[in-house]
């Protein structure tokens, strides 16, 4: 099972401030350029699949 974004798993406080990307803005700054692998996974509700599928919504047409 993929590890889940720190985004999902943080507390209230910690969304609210983004104090869950201190590690990442930290490792940022350390380097001239931060490879792939360091960043942290995305989230769930960011995959192409669930935002098109919540941008795509396909209506029937209302009878007038």
């Amino acid at each position: 099972m993929q590890v889940p974004n720190v985004e999902q798993t943080a507390c209230l406080f910690s969304t609210l401030v983004y104090t869950f990307l201190d590690t990442t803005v930290f490792k940022a700054y350390n380097v001239a350029h931060l490879p792939y692998d360091e960043l942290p996974p995305l989230c769930d509700y960011d995959r192409s699949k669930v935002l098109t599928d919540k941008a795509f919504v396909v209506r029937a047409p209302r009878a007038y």
